[in-house]
């Protein structure tokens, strides 16, 4: 997605991959402050080489950039990208992209390319035991367990629409069976 920063400094466009965790490690670059803990290592590096026109990338062609969330995963290296969506959108398989060829992401390169799917899994595995990823069973439905886990605010946000759809549906149900069975009576037999 692009990314938009403004300040002090020349204008300029660049199309360097960077990663949602470069904008802290940026902004204390700004700052002139140093990483809070050094017991616990900021991941991401600052774009500030790149925002000043002395680099044109932050990552070279062979860093591997990982992530996982809500059981989306993918590595990011040079032009490429491997990805996984687990259901109920995603089928949970790996995907390899070239980025530069194919920004739509339409033509999985696995089988044609798979060295590089291989040392991409690896980057991941190696990201998913030190960061501590869970895998999601294929099974898993987000909606689904956000309803399981927050019954009491779902009730309260959408209680009263809920409530009105049951008595709209209740309602006709109810009148029908009750003129039905009025008729019954009513007929001789």
């Amino acid at each position: 997605v692009p990314l938009i920063i403004s300040g002090t400094g020349g204008q300029g466009y660049s199309d360097a991959f960077s990663y949602v965790t470069d904008v802290p490690r940026t902004i204390l670059d700004i700052a002139g402050i140093s990483p809070p803990d050094a017991a616990k290592p900021m991941t991401g590096r600052s774009l500030m080489p790149v925002l000043q026109g002395r680099a044109d990338r932050v990552y070279g062609p062979d860093d591997a950039v990982s992530l996982a969330a809500g059981g989306g995963s993918a590595v990011f290296r040079g032009q490429y990208k491997l990805m996984r969506n687990i259901g109920p959108l995603g089928d949970g398989k790996w995907r390899l992209f070239d980025l530069q060829v194919d920004p739509g992401e339409t033509k999985d390169l696995s089988e044609a390319m798979p060295a590089l799917y291989q040392t991409m899994m690896a980057d991941y595995q190696a990201y998913a035991a030190r960061v501590g990823v869970l895998e999601i069973p294929q099974d898993y439905d987000p909606y689904w367990q956000i309803i399981f886990n927050h019954p009491g605010n779902i009730l309260r946000a959408y209680g009263p629409p809920l409530l009105l759809l049951v008595v709209l549906i209740t309602l006709p149900v109810w009148w029908w069976r009750r003129r039905r069975g009025s008729q019954a009576k009513a007929s001789p037999g």
